[in-house]
């Protein structure tokens, strides 16, 4: 790439994304209209030679508008709605949602914080699917396409509030700012804090091993990552928004004990890159290996 082509390009990578989609929408158009692309070639290359200093520019456009439709994000952000590739698939970037469509969940017990298009899309690949959910619309609406599977639990996370009890074993006190948090950030009502704080952890204490991964996107995710980060579960976590200062708290917790691999791009509907993370404890010898042969505890 020369110098001009150079130029060009480092304007582009600087451009806001709602710029780079009209000039994508376009670009196209006005190169044909003025004559300097031959709309009879297959690939629309320019007329002259003199013009190949901005084919750089123009393929750029090209390969933005074919990656918006093929990745999925046109038909989503028409229908405001994950569902794409023939199916409802989880809101998290599309690279992260390449690699779940790499395991094979056949044999999988999930545990996902935040119901909607993943529940779904677990329940179609999984052994079995507990979701947690603070929304109780959400949850009516989710359980509409549920009517078919018998391998999902569809709970809302006030069910698991119960009183104090002293036979807890550990205090889990320091971890009341860390639900604040969530309350504040999710907009969860609540009439006892601590009650929940004990039941979930209560609830997870025992029943966390039984689980091949933890999704969690939506509701408790500071609370629920920071008992996750001092429990001896060992399998996949997958985190959504993993770059949003609202669970920068609770990442704090998981990252002392995990290995964070960050999948950064674009994700269904909204028009603006994201991040989705994946965690591995570091005490695994082996990321590369233990991501290529995962599979569930039991059969």
């Amino acid at each position: 790439m020369n110098q001009a082509s150079r130029s060009r390009y480092e304007l582009w990578r600087r451009l806001p994304t709602v710029a780079k989609l009209l000039i994508n929408a376009c670009i196209r158009p006005l190169l044909r209209l003025l004559g300097y692309v031959d709309v009879s070639s297959p690939q629309g290359f320019p007329k002259s030679s003199w013009y190949l200093g901005v084919l750089p520019f123009e393929r750029a456009v090209r390969i933005n508008l074919d990656y918006l439709s093929i990745s999925g994000w046109k038909e989503t952000s028409n229908s405001s709605t994950s569902f794409y590739h023939g199916e409802f698939r989880p809101w998290i970037t599309f690279a992260a949602a390449y690699f779940l469509d790499s395991l094979t969940l056949e044999n999988f017990r999930i545990l996902e914080f935040g119901s909607g298009a993943s529940t779904i899309y677990f329940s179609k690949r999984a052994k079995s699917v507990v979701s947690i959910e603070h929304d109780d619309q959400w949850i009516s609406m989710t359980r509409k396409h549920l009517e078919q599977f018998n391998n999902v639990a569809l709970l809302p996370l006030l069910s698991f509030s119960e009183e104090q009890r002293p036979e807890l074993g550990k205090s889990v006190d320091d971890l009341s700012p860390l639900l604040a948090w969530d309350v504040i950030n999710e907009h969860i009502v609540l009439e006892n804090s601590a009650a929940l704080l004990r039941g979930l952890e209560r609830y997870l204490t025992a029943e966390l091993d039984d689980f091949d991964l933890v999704f969690v996107d939506g509701g408790v995710r500071n609370l629920v990552l920071g008992i996750i980060s001092r429990s001896n579960y060992d399998g996949l976590i997958v985190v959504d928004n993993s770059d949003a200062g609202s669970i920068a708290p609770g990442l704090a917790f998981l990252r002392e004990r995990w290995s964070e691999i960050p999948f950064r791009g674009l994700g269904p509907i909204n028009p603006y890159e994201s991040q989705t993370s994946v965690f591995i404890l570091k005490s695994q010898n082996s990321i590369s290996h233990k991501i290529s042969s995962f599979s569930p505890k039991r059969d």
